[in-house]
C-alpha cells in the first residue's frame, strides 16, 4: 500500500515520467493494464478522457489511499483517429496519411483519490502540421525513433524536426503530458482532498497556485523541458 497522499503515475511512459520528475514532484510509476480499444463513434476528446480515467481507476483499485494520475494521447486527422501502430508498415501508412496536413493531438488527464472519493478529468489539444514526407524522410525518422509505442506513429520529442513544420498549442500535450496544466490542477486537487497538512507532502507548497501561462514554463523542446521546469520552481 502506498502512503496516504502519495502520488502515483499510472503510466509506463518514460516521457510522462521525465516531465513529472522535472517538475520536482516525488511519485511512483505503475503501468496500468487496460484495453485501449476505442468505442464506436467515440470522439477523440471523449476517448482520451475515458482511457485516462480507466488507467487511473485501475491503479486506484489497489492504492485507494494514493493520488493517481492517468493520461492518454490520440492523434486525429479529421474524423479519423490514429492510435498506436501495430507494425512498421502500419506506422509508415500513418505518417504518409499525415504528410503535408494539419492534425490534432488530444491528451486526456485524470487525477483521482479513491479514499477521498474525488476525481477530476480534462483534455488538452494541440494542432500539428507536418512537412511533406518522402519515403526517405520516413525511413530516416524510424532510424531515430521507434514509432510502435506512439499515437500517430511519431514522438515530437525525438526527431520531430524531420516531420513537423509548425504547432499551435502546448508541445507538452503532443508529448502526452500537458504539465503546464497538470501542476496547478494537482495542487488544487491536494487541497480539495485535505492533504495540505501532511508534513511529508511539503513539495505540495511549491506547486503553482494558478494555471501556468505560456511563456512561463511552456515547453518549446523536449530537451529544454527539464531545465525549464526546474527554473520555474
Amino acid at each position: 500500500m502506498a502512503e496516504v497522499g502519495a502520488l502515483i503515475l499510472a503510466s509506463g511512459s518514460a516521457r510522462r515520467r521525465d516531465l513529472l520528475r522535472a517538475a520536482g514532484v516525488p511519485f511512483a510509476q505503475v503501468t496500468a493494464d487496460v484495453d485501449e480499444s476505442l468505442c464506436r463513434a467515440e470522439q477523440p476528446q471523449q476517448a482520451v478522457q475515458r482511457l485516462a480515467a480507466e488507467k487511473a481507476t485501475a491503479i486506484s483499485a489497489s492504492h485507494p489511499e494514493a493520488v493517481v494520475i492517468g493520461a492518454d494521447t490520440l492523434v486525429a486527422l479529421g474524423d479519423q483517429i490514429l492510435g498506436k501502430p501495430d507494425s512498421l508498415e502500419h506506422a509508415t501508412e500513418m505518417l504518409q496519411l499525415l504528410s503535408g496536413k494539419t492534425h490534432a493531438v488530444y491528451t486526456g488527464v485524470h487525477i483521482a483519490c479513491a479514499n477521498r472519493n474525488r476525481a477530476t478529468t480534462w483534455y488538452a489539444f494541440t494542432e500539428v502540421t507536418f512537412n511533406t514526407l518522402t519515403d526517405t524522410t520516413i525511413e530516416n525518422y524510424f532510424a531515430v525513433c521507434d514509432p510502435l509505442d506512439k499515437a500517430g506513429s511519431y514522438g515530437i520529442q525525438t526527431g520531430g524536426d524531420l516531420l513537423v513544420s509548425r504547432t499551435n498549442g502546448l508541445l507538452s500535450t503532443v508529448i502526452g503530458f500537458p504539465i503546464e496544466q497538470i501542476l496547478p490542477r494537482l495542487r488544487s486537487f491536494y487541497n480539495d482532498c485535505g492533504f495540505v497538512h501532511v508534513d511529508r507532502l511539503s513539495w505540495w507548497y511549491e506547486l503553482p497556485h494558478k494555471e501556468v501561462q505560456p511563456g512561463q514554463i511552456e515547453i518549446t523542446t523536449y530537451d529544454q523541458a527539464i531545465a525549464a521546469l526546474g527554473d520555474a520552481q
